[in-house]
């Protein structure tokens, strides 16, 4: 599994932008008010581009249903980098040696995230 960490980290990169587009797209179909609760740096002029975007990927329903599809994707790439770093005894720098300085990088930010994946783990 080891040859594959490589990949399943840049899949898992990659997916990332995508998702946080598909949860602003998400947030335009919220009252104004509401999200000016949680935070003041959307504009209504921003608001409004990303409703207008959300409509055009086809509604409410078709931008939840592709942020659950590339999360979904996300977690099982999620699950094999723990089954790796299980591998590994959970020793990260191991892994240092076949990764490029930008996925050791990723792998060490979102080691907590990536262990929380595994199978059968319950965390406290």
């Amino acid at each position: 599994m080891d040859q594959g960490i490589g990949r399943l980290i840049g899949e898992c990169k990659d997916l990332e932008p995508e998702m946080y587009r598909l949860l602003l797209l998400q947030l335009s179909f919220y009252p104004i008010s509401m999200i000016q609760k949680v935070t003041k740096k959307i504009s209504r002029k921003r608001l409004a581009e990303l409703k207008k975007e959300a409509i055009q990927l086809g509604g409410w329903d078709e931008v939840i249903n592709k942020y659950n599809v590339r999360k979904k994707n996300q977690d099982n790439k999620l699950s094999e980098l723990a089954e790796s770093l299980e591998e590994k005894e959970f020793k990260i720098e191991k892994f240092k040696p076949q990764l490029s300085e930008a996925q050791f990088r990723w792998l060490k930010l979102n080691k907590r995230v990536i262990i929380e994946h595994l199978k059968g783990i319950e965390l406290i």
